[in-house]
């Protein structure tokens, strides 16, 4: 009895614990939509601006730049299913069992024909009938034990887990570098750049705004198509147009003149300011005006340069050009030289003639002082050529006469010794 108790409890432990490798299959996962929202990631590498122009004012408003992307969230179900992966190993146990409990069966059925286990019976069997019955009853327990494992195995593997949670799925890039609909550029330093020279146009404030005055910071070649660029932090925002500023600067210079003394001009001067406003804008509504209130007053100005020119400096040239008391050809071409500076510049003007018969006297007195210098020149180089002559003369001479002196102590030899130094003598 006590061995059916041991087996009975060893068959029910490994009944309970199993014996196949359960493992959970791969998870079955599905996703359902919740909600998709779109987020802005701010960048720090750019800036975007919103520029609004009223004539002369501009302002911009300037944010940071934004990366658009899509959070979605969906309800995450896991699944996860168990399975047995030595099922072999079940049928084999199941198989032993189902052999133990049937011969255990037979055992029982044949304990009734087991000889009696006392010793002094006949037909002595040391098992006997009961213990025949307790091994067959054994066996059957066994066998039912190993049976219940497949069994217990089965139950475990059809175990399944079920989860459910709520998931933020990465973002997804929508747009890339676009303006930020809530992150101002605070304290942004904005700048133009126009004809290649960059200005300075201010900071935003705090909500990213500025406003700029475009005529105190534009330069002062502004045309009638002007425009300038603009950047925030470095990075072009947009453009604003110069025209408006050009068109207020031309009108501020148009006030300011006076027509009447250009009209009738009585100095030279008086139409400067034509000029000046002419060159600055000519392109501009009052520039055919300006030119054709300058184009009347050329005859005019023209004889008011020539009178100014001739009486400034080219008549008292004229005099000394002519004047006796130069007697050098540098100072008089000096002092001619106002009067070749007046005939260039008015060639048909009202004192051409005098200045030209000026200039005539003076270069003629030029070139007679310039002969004459080159006679007296040529004169004394005539004389020194002579002198040398004469002491070369008087050098040979005197020379001959020593050769004489000389030869006469060899008078033997006089003839051939007087050629010899004579001959040196030339």
């Amino acid at each position: 009895m006590r061995q059916c108790v041991v087996m009975a409890a060893f068959g029910l432990s490994l009944a309970s614990a199993g014996c196949a490798t359960i493992q959970p299959r791969t998870p079955d996962v599905r996703d359902t939509p919740v909600r998709t929202d779109t987020a802005e990631i701010v960048r720090e590498d750019g800036a975007q601006a919103i520029l609004s122009q009223d004539a002369l004012m501009l302002k911009v408003s300037a944010t940071h730049t934004c990366d658009v992307v899509e959070r979605a969230t969906v309800l995450r179900t896991t699944r996860v299913e168990q399975e047995n992966r030595t099922p072999g190993t079940d049928w084999l146990i199941g198989a032993t069992g189902v052999g133990f409990a049937g011969l255990g069966v037979l055992t029982v059925l044949d304990a009734g024909s087991v000889a009696s286990n006392d010793t002094g019976s006949r037909t002595y069997n040391p098992l006997g009938p009961t213990n025949a019955t307790v091994l067959g009853i054994s066996s059957i327990a066994a066998g039912a034990a190993l049976m219940v494992i497949p069994v217990v195995d089965a139950i475990r593997a059809n175990k399944t887990t079920v989860s459910e949670a709520r998931v933020t799925e990465p973002d997804r890039p929508v747009r890339t570098d676009v303006r930020c609909s809530k992150a101002p550029f605070a304290s942004a330093a904005v700048t133009g750049e126009f004809a290649r020279q960059p200005m300075i146009l201010g900071t935003t404030d705090e909500s990213g705004n500025l406003t700029v005055d475009l005529d105190a910071v534009a330069g002062s070649s502004v045309g009638p198509q002007s425009k300038m660029t603009v950047l925030v932090s470095g990075t072009v925002v947009g453009s604003a147009s110069l025209a408006p500023v050009f068109a207020a600067r031309e009108a501020r210079a148009w006030r300011s003149l006076s027509s009447s003394a250009c009209s009738e001009p009585t100095t030279v001067r008086d139409c400067d300011g034509f000029r000046d406003f002419q060159s600055r804008f000519g392109n501009g509504e009052h520039g055919p005006e300006a030119r054709r209130i300058l184009e009347e007053a050329a005859p005019k100005l023209a004889r008011l340069a020539d009178e100014d020119a001739w009486r400034s400096s080219a008549r008292d040239a004229a005099d000394a050009c002519v004047s006796k008391k130069l007697e050098e050809p540098s100072e008089i071409e000096l002092a001619c030289a106002p009067v070749a500076t007046y005939l260039n510049r008015f060639p048909e003007g009202l004192h051409a003639k005098e200045a030209d018969a000026a200039l005539k006297k003076g270069r003629a007195r030029v070139a007679a002082l310039i002969a004459d210098a080159e006679r007296k020149e040529r004169a004394k180089e005539e004389a020194a050529r002579q002198r040398a002559a004469s002491e070369h003369a008087r050098r040979v001479g005197a020379c001959k006469n020593a050769c004489i002196s000389q030869c006469k102590t060899n008078a033997a030899n006089f003839p051939a010794c007087l050629s010899a130094c004579q001959g040196r003598c030339n």
